[in-house]
């Protein structure tokens, strides 16, 4: 039997499409949130398109722009690749994962994470964070792994799936090719 999930939503809105910014097909997103430099963490967006679909956009380059009380999140989305194509997106509702916002609300000072323990996906402990790198793309975490030293896993959900406050513990996945970096 199927599980009813239909009382849980799979998205939640972001913002709107407001212009296109550039010739590369660069769009701007009006957003709302307390701490929008986290949202450089962000790889995947949703938009609903004329038809009224939900499209998958993988972000290629992101940025965040604050002036006075306006946030803007900049993105060059794959397979837009002009002004074009960008500008039939304008108005657009922008989406993401449900409960993406929620976990950037979560996580207001990234340097309270030094001292985290790492779990791998089955949730053994692997490692602990022992600084937080600021990068204009996204934060990069240095980590300890125990019997390794010392890697760089950045904070994207590529690699991080849960950061839980309440026991300390940031849970990661696909770490592997890091290693041998």
């Amino acid at each position: 039997m199927i599980p009813d999930n239909t009382d849980q939503p799979l998205y939640e809105s972001l913002g709107k499409v407001i212009k296109v910014h550039g010739l590369k097909g660069e769009v701007v997103i009006s957003v709302d949130l307390p701490e929008p430099q986290q949202l450089l963490a962000l790889e995947r967006v949703y938009i609903v398109d004329s038809l009224n679909m939900i499209r998958p956009y993988r972000i290629q380059q992101r940025r965040v722009s604050e002036q006075g009380t306006r946030q803007s999140f900049f993105v060059l989305l794959e397979n837009v690749s002009d002004r074009t194509q960008a500008s039939t997106l304008l108005g657009k509702e922008v989406l993401v994962d449900a409960g993406k916002l929620a976990f950037f609300d979560d996580v207001d000072d990234l340097s309270e994470l030094v001292g985290f323990t790492l779990l791998d996906s089955k949730k053994q402990k692997i490692g602990e964070v022992v600084e937080v790198i600021e990068n204009p793309a996204h934060p990069i975490f240095k980590v300890h792994l125990f019997g390794v030293g010392a890697i760089l896993i950045p904070f994207v959900d590529a690699y991080v799936v849960e950061v839980n406050d309440e026991h300390s513990e940031i849970i990661v996945k696909d770490i592997e090719p890091l290693i041998n970096l």
